[in-house]
């Protein structure tokens, strides 16, 4: 027999929301790549209250989940090209939301509170890779202490800054002045932190890293789900996190050799809350 309980969701949908269309020229950052000044003092992913510590963990337990919103999806945003065409175009569509009906693919989830368990996978090497003018992937999550290695494949000049939305730091300045050019991000790998990568000469190009001192992290597949495994037993905060809708939290208890069911749901719509989470242990 499964047992739900109705669980509160605190949503930051809309803080991180991104203009329906715009035009771009080198000097103009659109109101959607403010977002990070529109989230300061909001913590995302969360200073570690004590070191994470690798264990053996024994009959550990499995968190699958889906990931859904509510309304009407946001459309893709229209870009018209003002600078650097024959590479970046004359348009672009910046896709940020890709859904399979009330599905949310390219969410981040991960336990916010767990401090000890499985050992940190052994590759620790990540990628960003700008493309005609476009960063990708769009969100991705990146142990501490590894290398995120930021490419450009465009044969264009450019300045990329990498921010701390916490606290709005600047902790990198990046030129790129041909294509093949790589930069490794390392230094600013080493403290858990959500990162706001964004170019200065192109506005519209963002990517978002979240940076996690340890393994307990998925990104949501095309039908919204996700799994996360081998977990120690326990109560454990879920957080979730999009781009285009921002923030929303839940709660598990993890049993021994068990699986555990989690939904979470964005509103689509701007600044609403939810309050829809159910969760079925079994």
């Amino acid at each position: 027999m499964k047992m739900l309980h109705r669980l509160p969701l605190a949503t930051l949908a809309g803080a991180l929301g991104l203009a329906s269309s715009l035009a771009c020229s080198g000097g103009d950052r659109p109101a959607y790549a403010r977002s990070a000044e529109a989230v300061r003092g909001v913590t995302i992913v969360d200073p570690p209250a004590a070191a994470y510590t690798p264990t053996a963990v024994q009959n550990g337990g499995t968190l699958s989940g889906t990931v859904r919103f509510s309304g009407d999806a946001p459309t893709d945003t229209a870009i018209t090209i003002t600078r650097d065409e024959r590479i970046c175009g004359n348009t672009l569509r910046r896709v940020t939301v890709q859904t399979s009906g009330d599905r949310l693919a390219g969410a981040l989830v991960w336990l916010a509170d767990v401090r000890s368990g499985r050992p940190l996978p052994l590759s620790r090497r990540f990628e960003l890779v700008q493309n005609r003018c476009t960063f990708g992937p769009l969100a991705q999550v990146v142990v501490a202490g590894g290398a995120l290695n930021v490419r450009s494949d465009d044969a264009v000049q450019s300045r990329t800054v990498v921010v701390d939305t916490r606290t709005l730091d600047t902790l990198a300045v990046l030129p790129f002045n041909s294509p093949g050019a790589l930069v490794p991000l390392d230094a600013q790998l080493r403290q858990p932190a959500m990162l706001e990568i964004r170019s200065t000469t192109h506005p519209w190009m963002q990517a978002w890293v979240a940076v996690l001192d340890h393994p307990y992290f998925a990104t949501t597949e095309r039908d919204g789900s996700f799994t996360i495994e081998q977990i120690p037993a326990g109560s454990y905060q879920v957080k979730a996190w999009h781009p285009r809708f921002g923030l929303t939290t839940g709660s598990v208890v993890v049993q021994p050799g068990g699986t555990v069911e989690l939904e979470l749901e964005f509103s689509a719509g701007p600044g609403a809350a939810t309050d829809a989470a159910a969760v079925a242990q079994r």
